[in-house]
């Protein structure tokens, strides 16, 4: 007798081919597809949530699951507890019950980068995601707006430096490791060389931290 399915869409490390296989080995992978009006944040893990901005659109990847993959989703995701299901253009998803954004660790970024390229997605989505969420993060919400400029700048050199959030190569770590808190802080630090460097390789990212930077700056 053939198992019921359902569409569910992935839009974190659920993406990557390799962990699905040990997830959900019945899973069959359809394609992929961009929905309007939802973003991607990260909350320590991958979350979305609904924009008024008709120029956001959520990546995802579309799967044919069976019921047995889909309770092993649920276990995997924490459903009820950590994570909700919710119903969009007919898909079925998980959206996570608390709000607060934080950064997601290396790995966990890389899994989600892996299965980006696996379903062909641009990856340009994936790190504004990172972006934004690095300025929404609850690190950036401190109490500290009454402060000048260049106070904010060595508080921030500060708390990016005690949390660690800047590596021994923070070019190599920017993904994940700064944001344009790596951008404040060779500019503070006076290390021009590596800030040259910086620019040289993560032009992207460079892209994203100088529009945050001027928001943050802007709402002073």
């Amino acid at each position: 007798m053939k198992q019921k399915t359902k569409l569910y869409f992935a839009y974190g490390s659920n993406l990557n081919l390799t962990q699905m296989a040990q997830r959900c080995p019945n899973a069959r992978q359809l394609g992929a597809q961009y929905i309007p009006n939802w973003r991607l944040v990260f909350r320590g893990v991958a979350d979305i949530e609904p924009t008024r901005s008709n120029n956001v659109m959520l990546p995802i990847g579309v799967w044919e699951i069976t019921e047995e993959c889909e309770s092993s989703l649920d276990i995997y995701e924490g459903f009820p507890h950590l994570y909700r299901k919710i119903n969009i253009n007919g898909m079925m998803t998980y959206t996570m019950n608390q709000k607060d954004v934080s950064v997601p660790s290396t790995h966990y970024f890389n899994s989600i980068l892996d299965g980006y390229k696996d379903f062909g997605l641009k990856t340009n989505h994936l790190y504004e995601a990172l972006g934004w969420s690095h300025y929404k993060s609850t690190q950036f919400d401190a109490p500290i707006r009454k402060l000048k400029p260049i106070e904010i700048l060595r508080h921030r050199a500060k708390i990016w430096s005690g949390n660690k959030l800047i590596g021994k190569n923070p070019c190599q770590d920017f993904p994940l490791k700064g944001g344009f808190a790596t951008l404040f802080f060779y500019i503070y630090k006076k290390k021009f060389k590596k800030f040259l460097n910086f620019l040289k390789h993560e032009q992207l990212f460079v892209k994203i931290a100088v529009r945050r930077t001027a928001i943050f700056f802007k709402k002073l």
